[in-house]
């Protein structure tokens, strides 16, 4: 019984989100011109492993 509430507990705050104003973070949304702008900026790879580890963290 205790798991049956606790998942009717939890669908009624998800039901409750869209209502407060919450969206989520990535979420389609559309930007504007700060979308463009910001997908053209590219970066040159940096050397060494501090590069590698920079690239694999932004992924």
């Amino acid at each position: 019984m205790g798991s049956r509430r606790l998942l009717l507990l939890a669908l009624a705050a998800a039901a409750g989100l869209p209502g407060c104003g919450w969206t989520p973070l990535y979420a389609d949304l559309e930007t504007g011109p700060a979308d463009a702008e910001l997908r053209a900026i590219k970066v040159s790879p940096i050397p060494e492993r501090i590069g590698q580890r920079l690239a694999l963290g932004l992924r």
